[in-house]
């Protein structure tokens, strides 16, 4: 039974036939030339149809493709909208936080430091009882110690050192009204000679501690024109005391 070439030749194209059959068809080639010109045209509709899957495999990658970008352009643009977001209100919160203005205990917090009593004081150290008062100062021990200023500075009247523990010790455990009367009443009594700023620079917070805004910078002026050593800070406070929205 003859065989029939011709339906070998898509088969011979796409490498399909076995070593044998393979060999028979190209023998046949040399001698048919139907066959041959059946080859080359089946070899050409092939490549066009080869090539018409290729352009629709493309079509399908670039389309793949352009999604893939329309997704990953869609997460990028989502990405950089948060960040700028996130930008946008780290700077208004700045913004903001600076354009908040200084609240009177925000102030008092600012620039109140308590009496710092001097290492050697004759008349305030030497005893066991004074040591044990001036350790309890140091440590911030007020209320232990409150009662007892209080009679000592009630005893000695000329004695600034107790004075001024007294004072910080009421603005510490926030009784700034005790610290405005007992300033008052010092600095009416007498001339308290070295220490007439350091009266009037807790008297100035003592009134900022109490809201009196206008007292306090008040007070702050005179010690400004003493040209001491509170001075600096007396201005610098009365800068921000008049920078304040309101005056209670």
């Amino acid at each position: 039974m003859n065989r029939n070439f011709y339906n070998d030749i898509d088969d011979y194209i796409t490498g399909k036939l076995s070593q044998e059959e393979r060999k028979s068809f190209e023998r046949e080639l040399l001698f048919d030339e139907g066959l041959r010109k059946e080859l080359i045209l089946s070899r050409k509709i092939m490549t066009v149809v080869l090539d018409e899957e290729d352009c629709v495999n493309l079509k399908s990658k670039l389309i793949e493709a352009k999604e893939n970008t329309k997704k990953k352009s869609i997460r990028i643009r989502y990405r950089l909208l948060s960040a700028s977001c996130i930008i946008i209100l780290i700077c208004t919160s700045f913004f903001f936080w600076q354009r908040i203005p200084e609240r009177p205990d925000n102030l008092y917090t600012k620039y109140y430091q308590g009496f710092d009593v001097p290492s050697l004081n004759r008349g305030i150290s030497g005893t066991r009882e004074y040591d044990e008062l001036l350790f309890n100062y140091k440590s911030k021990n007020f209320t232990k110690i409150i009662n007892e200023l209080e009679i000592r500075v009630e005893s000695d009247h000329k004695n600034n050192i107790l004075d001024l523990m007294l004072i910080s010790a009421y603005l510490e455990i926030n009784k700034p009204e005790k610290a405005e009367t007992l300033i008052k009443t010092i600095l009416g009594e007498s001339d308290s000679g070295i220490f007439v700023d350091h009266y009037k620079w807790y008297l100035s917070l003592a009134f900022l501690n109490q809201f009196k805004i206008n007292d306090a910078i008040r007070t702050c002026k005179e010690i400004e024109n003493s040209n001491n050593k509170f001075a600096v800070f007396a201005q610098k406070l009365r800068k921000d005391l008049e920078k304040l929205p309101y005056n209670p």
